[in-house]
């Protein structure tokens, strides 16, 4: 029995996630600026290549809200192996 981290946790919210995590390498190492490691692991349509990325307030707030949630899932699951 493993542990699943994204019980609950849409299909689109999943891959919200993702893309988040997948731009955080551009904001680390690239000051925001896509690169086309990010555009080919995550696919995302919505920026160019070179574009400076920002994030808004309400994405960083469900990001929060959903990385709670994978918290929550692990410590509750971890807590029921026997």
């Amino acid at each position: 029995m493993g542990i699943d981290i994204l019980h609950g946790i849409s299909e689109k919210d999943k891959e919200f996630i993702k893309q988040r995590f997948l731009r955080r390498h551009i904001y680390e190492h690239n000051a925001g600026i896509v690169d086309q490691e990010y555009l080919d692991k995550s696919q995302d349509t919505s920026v160019k290549l070179g574009q400076i990325v920002r994030e808004k307030s309400s994405n960083v707030t469900s990001l929060i809200k959903l990385v709670r949630q994978i918290a929550v899932n692990y410590d509750k699951e971890f807590h029921a192996i026997k």
